[in-house]
Order: structure tokens, then C-alpha cells, then sequence
């Protein structure tokens, strides 16, 4: 009858061998899911790194003289975007600080001299009414005076 009958002792000695046997089976897997990782192709990360920096340097004028990704402002950021599945464009005008341009510099030639009077200069009215008390004097020699008398 005691073979009828199993101990807790047997019953546990023989989960543990199935559970060696398991884990044995787990690990040889494991080393095959290993091995099968390093033959799947992953990604040449010097190569989108070259394209990126050749894309980048002929998009935006500021980046010219990239020779490598790690030059921009927040490369680990870019790198991150990248991986998302931005484009290096969309990845880069995320990260970057770009340098803000005078878009209005070829404009400063044809301004001239600003409408508004300077400090110390007289009104257009002002000068009116100064050219009917001194028809003589030229607007230059009125401005002179006036400066002169408002000291």
C-alpha cells in the first residue's frame, strides 16, 4: 500500500526533475534564439548615419561642414527621433536650434533715413511754422537754431 501512496517528498523530487529537464530545454532554445538573433540582419547604423549627414549638409546651409551626427545640438534626441521613424528633416528641425537670419537685410539700403523725426529735431509742423517766422533761413540752419535755443 505505501507504493500506492506517494510521498509529498517523491511528488516533489520528481517536479523537480521535470522542472530541470524544462529548464534545460528553455536554455537550449534560448542558446538557438541567441545564435538565430546574430544572423538577422540589423541595421548598418554607419551607413543611415553617412546618408543623414549628406542629406542634412545639402538641405541646410548652416550644417556644411557636418561630418557626423554627434556635431548637432541634441544628437542622442536626433537619434531617438530617427528610430521613431522621422526623417533626418524632421528629426533635425525638431532638435535644432537654427541660427535666426535678418530676412529683411537686403532692404536696408533702400530704407534710407526713417520717417519719424529724430530726438531733438523739430516737427514737420514745428518746421512750418519756423519757415514762415524765418524765410530766409534753410531747413538746416532752422534745425541748427533750434537745437541751439532748446539746449
Amino acid at each position: 500500500m505505501d507504493e500506492l501512496y506517494e510521498t509529498s517528498a517523491d511528488i516533489d523530487n520528481e517536479s523537480a526533475v521535470e522542472g530541470a529537464s524544462e529548464a534545460e530545454e528553455l536554455t537550449e532554445k534560448g542558446g538557438e534564439a541567441a545564435d538565430t538573433a546574430d544572423t538577422v540582419d540589423t541595421p548598418d547604423y554607419e551607413a543611415i548615419i553617412a546618408s543623414d549627414v549628406s542629406e542634412l549638409s545639402s538641405e541646410f546651409p548652416e550644417l556644411k561642414d557636418l561630418k557626423d551626427i554627434t556635431e548637432l545640438n541634441n544628437p542622442l534626441r536626433y537619434a531617438a527621433l530617427r528610430d521613431l521613424g522621422l526623417t533626418p528633416r524632421e528629426a533635425y528641425l525638431a532638435t535644432a536650434k537654427r541660427p535666426v537670419k535678418d530676412t529683411r537685410s537686403h532692404l536696408i539700403a533702400a530704407r534710407g533715413r526713417s520717417a519719424a523725426a529724430s530726438i531733438g529735431m523739430m516737427s514737420q509742423d514745428e518746421l512750418s511754422a519756423a519757415r514762415d517766422l524765418f524765410p530766409s533761413l534753410s531747413d538746416s540752419e532752422l534745425q541748427k537754431l533750434y537745437k541751439r535755443v532748446t539746449k
